[in-house]
């Protein structure tokens, strides 16, 4: 069976084919914000999740995009709004990690 990891991973790689952004450069940033870890959680501010959503900028943009608010480290939910995100304004949101995944941006 495949581990929750390698579970995650495909997924997050599916989702960045879906949206049209390069796999290597999305499943990294998840990797560099969590390890994909769904359960991640900053100590310091309230990002937590795959993509470490704040969750003003997680509950903001979920609504905008019609998504659901109710799970919001479930890490399917996580990964549609970062491509989302990512396909409409590009990767700023991300900038704190950019020094981990900024040599796959291409």
């Amino acid at each position: 069976t495949l581990t929750e990891r390698t579970k995650i991973e495909d997924m997050v790689i599916s989702k960045a084919r879906e949206f049209n952004i390069s796999p290597e450069l999305f499943l990294r940033i998840a990797i560099c914000e969590s390890g994909l870890k769904t359960d991640a959680q900053n100590p310091r501010s309230t990002a937590s999740g795959i993509f470490q959503f704040l969750n003003s900028t997680f509950f903001n943009y979920a609504q905008a995009y019609d998504l659901p608010v109710s799970d919001k480290n479930d890490p399917e939910i996580q990964a549609e709004l970062a491509a989302l995100m990512i396909r409409d304004g590009g990767l700023s949101h991300w900038n704190a990690s950019k020094s981990c995944w900024s040599s796959v941006a291409g």
